[in-house]
C-alpha cells in the first residue's frame, strides 16, 4: 500500500471520488457534490496561522484508490475541560482492513504532531460541527439528509482498534407527525402568555435585521461551549446565499424577550430531496433540473432538516424551546407539502436538547465523534463533559 498526499487537481479529484468508490454499495447512499466541497476546502486552503490541513489518499498494490483521510489544526478548535492542543481528523474512507486504515491515521498523526498537537478528534470538520462530523453506527436504514456521514458500520472497529475512544455521541431524531406533546405545547402557550415575549417568522423584507438577530443569539448560545464557535453577518449572509433555495420562511422562527433575540430555529428543506440522482455533479443540465425541482415541479412528499437551533444561555429554561419548536409544527399541520422532520443534531453531552427531541420525535441514527490522545499519561482520557445550550 502507498500513502499519497493530495498536492494536484486529478489527485483532488480522486480524494472526493473515493467517497464514491467506497460508499456506492450502501443502499441509500447519496452522492455529496463535488462543488460545495471543492470550495470548502479552497477556502481552508489558505493554511493561515488560524487554520492549516492536509490531505492523503491510499492506494493499493494495483494502484486502486482504497482510502483518504484529512487531518487539520484550527486555533479555535477546543472544547471544554481540554487544556491541551487538539487537531483532527476527517472526510476518513478505507476498506475493510485494519492496516490499511492504521496507515491512514498513523499518517494523519505523524503531521499533528509536528504542529505540536496531542490529541485527535474525528471524523469531524474544520471545527464545523453541523456538516461531515461523526461516526455513523446507527441509520443507514434511510436516506442521509444532506452533510451527513454516511459510510459502513466497519469502520467504527477501524477507528476502535487503533485506539480512539468515545467522545461524544450525535443523536438525530425524525418527526412525522408533526403534533407535540400536550407538555410542550402547554409550556410554549404559557411562556406565549407573557406579552414581553414573542416568536415571529423569519420577514425577508427585513433581511438585515434577520442577520443581525441571528448573529447575536448565535454568538451567544455558543458562546459557553469552549470550541469558540462565533459567527459574523458576513459570514451569515454568504451560508444563506447558499441555502436561500431550499429555505422558507414559514419554517425560520425567532424569539424574542423585550424585543430582544433570544432564539431562533431553522428548518429547510433537505438538499438530497433534488439531488438524489444527479451523482456528485452539478453541471449545467443538473442546475436546470434542480430549479424545475424547486421552482416548477409538484413535490408534495419532502423531507425537512433543521438546520440549525440555538436558544441563549439565560433563556435556555424558560420555554423558549418549546415556543419555537410550536411555532414550526403549527405551520406543517396546515401544509401538505412536507412528510417528515429530521431533528439534529443533539450531542449526549446536551441533555435537555436530546430529553427535547425524544419527546417529539423517535431516534433515526446515531453517530460517534472519537478523541485519540497521544499520550494519555500526559492526558488522560475524559468524555465530552455535560454542557446545555
Amino acid at each position: 500500500m502507498t500513502i499519497v498526499e493530495v498536492i494536484s487537481k486529478k489527485e483532488q479529484r480522486i480524494f472526493l471520488h473515493v467517497n464514491y468508490l467506497l460508499n456506492k454499495h450502501l443502499q441509500f447512499y447519496i452522492r455529496p457534490l463535488n462543488k460545495p466541497l471543492k470550495e470548502h476546502f479552497k477556502n481552508q486552503t489558505l493554511n493561515t496561522e488560524e487554520v492549516a490541513f492536509k490531505r492523503w489518499i491510499l492506494y493499493s498494490e494495483k494502484k486502486q484508490p482504497i482510502g483518504r483521510i484529512l487531518a487539520f489544526t484550527h486555533t479555535q478548535y477546543k472544547n471544554v475541560g481540554t487544556d491541551f492542543k487538539c487537531g483532527g481528523v476527517g472526510f476518513f474512507e478505507c476498506i475493510n482492513n485494519q492496516e490499511a486504515a492504521n496507515l491512514l491515521f498513523d499518517t494523519a498523526k505523524s503531521w499533528l504532531i509536528s504542529k505540536q498537537v496531542e490529541a485527535m478528534d474525528g471524523p469531524i470538520n474544520f471545527n464545523n460541527r453541523e456538516q461531515f462530523s461523526g461516526l455513523l453506527i446507527e441509520g443507514l436504514h434511510d436516506y442521509p439528509i444532506y452533510g451527513l456521514n454516511f459510510n459502513p458500520t466497519y469502520y467504527k472497529t477501524l477507528f476502535e482498534q487503533y485506539g480512539f475512544k468515545e467522545y461524544y455521541k450525535q443523536f438525530y431524531y425524525l418527526s412525522n407527525g408533526f403534533n407535540v406533546p400536550n407538555i410542550v405545547k402547554q409550556v410554549s402557550d404559557r411562556l406565549l402568555q407573557n406579552k414581553s415575549f414573542r416568536v415571529d417568522t423569519m420577514d425577508l423584507k427585513n433581511f438585515d435585521k434577520f442577520v443581525e438577530d441571528f448573529v447575536t443569539v448565535y454568538n451567544k448560545a455558543w458562546a459557553q461551549h469552549s470550541s469558540n464557535k462565533q459567527t459574523t453577518p458576513e459570514k451569515f449572509k454568504a451560508l444563506v446565499s447558499k441555502i436561500k433555495p431550499f429555505m422558507n420562511t414559514n419554517l425560520t422562527v425567532f424569539a424574542y424577550k423585550d424585543n430582544q433575540p433570544i432564539g431562533f430555529f431553522i428548518t429547510i428543506k433537505d438538499v438530497n430531496n433534488y439531488i438524489k440522482d444527479f451523482n456528485g455533479k452539478l453541471h449545467i443540465f443538473n442546475l436546470l433540473r434542480l430549479f424545475y425541482r424547486l421552482k416548477i415541479a409538484s413535490q408534495p412528499e419532502l423531507k425537512l432538516f433543521s438546520f440549525v437551533f440555538g436558544v441563549v444561555p439565560e433563556y435556555q429554561n424558560s420555554g423558549v424551546s418549546s415556543a419555537l419548536i410550536s411555532k414550526v409544527t403549527d405551520y406543517l399541520k396546515s401544509t401538505d407539502a412536507f412528510y417528515e422532520i429530521e431533528l439534529g443534531w443533539a450531542g449526549d453531552w446536551n441533555p435537555k436538547a436530546v430529553s427535547l427531541y425524544q419527546k417529539i420525535g423517535k431516534l433515526n441514527r446515531i453517530l460517534i465523534t472519537y478523541r485519540y490522545i497521544f499520550n494519555e499519561k500526559k492526558h488522560p482520557f475524559q468524555k465530552h463533559p455535560i454542557i446545555e445550550y
